[in-house]
């Protein structure tokens, strides 16, 4: 159990009923002290959330909370900065209708930002992936260690490669952890510049361009699937981003 795993089950905590067993048996090995009112991590918990940063670009933790529903403190500056960031690089922030697009897609993708890596174990992406040449999986492992990754669920070696190449020869960032790692690292580091490569190379700026959810979803997915919730939100982000 890592820190990060651990703010997982905070994040991801919905009352069911399995959940609250769990928490209840976590509570019968936390030593009393820990669970003092005036204990540190209880004080912080509980102080006034902090007042978001300010940012450069179109995505701001304000747009964040009036598309997605969650507080805007949800997204820290280095989210935004991550979003922003791609959207210079690929275009996307010259054309109103192609932003609307790809952060439906996005929204779809994570289930309005919750995972930023696809949701599975190590069997279950070695029985989709392993081997998959059209994803560049040539290596043992590659399944699993190229999983969905990131807004988009980027997927394959050959994909991650694309944008490491790219971040390095483009902007100067070496970051060897990316290739060495995979999923596991890189969606908490750069869930959005790990999608630079997929999104230039199937020129997918001039696809959303036209705003056809079909064909974009298409383009994404493979297929047609979860077209009604990504029509959903695309609906929502012509309605609340209306300029950038």
């Amino acid at each position: 159990m890592t820190q990060v795993n651990l703010q997982d089950f905070f994040k991801y905590f919905s009352g069911t009923k399995n959940q609250v067993e769990a928490i209840s048996i976590l509570e019968g090995v936390i030593p009393s002290s820990l669970l003092q009112e005036d204990t540190t991590w209880i004080l912080k918990y509980r102080e006034a959330p902090p007042v978001p940063e300010k940012v450069d670009g179109p995505v701001t933790p304000e747009l964040m909370q009036a598309f997605s529903g969650h507080p805007a403190y949800s997204f820290d500056q280095a989210f935004c900065d991550d979003f922003n960031d791609l959207l210079s690089t690929t275009g996307f922030d010259t054309d109103l209708t192609a932003f609307q697009m790809l952060i439906s897609q996005m929204a779809h993708e994570t289930a309005n930002w919750k995972y930023m890596k696809e949701i599975g174990d190590v069997a279950y992406f070695t029985k989709m992936y392993e081997g998959r040449s059209d994803l560049g999986n040539s290596q043992n492992g590659d399944g699993a260690k190229f999983s969905g990754c990131g807004a988009i669920q980027c997927t394959g070696r050959a994909n991650f490669q694309a944008s490491y190449d790219y971040l390095k020869q483009k902007r100067g960032l070496d970051d060897p952890r990316i290739m060495a790692e995979g999923t596991s690292y890189t969606a908490n580091i750069y869930p959005f510049s790990i999608c630079i490569g997929w999104l230039i190379n199937n020129d997918y700026l001039n696809l959303c361009k036209g705003g056809d959810i079909l064909a974009c979803t298409r383009r994404l997915n493979g297929g047609t699937n979860g077209l009604e919730d990504r029509t959903q939100w695309f609906n929502k982000a012509k309605q609340v981003i209306t300029s950038i």
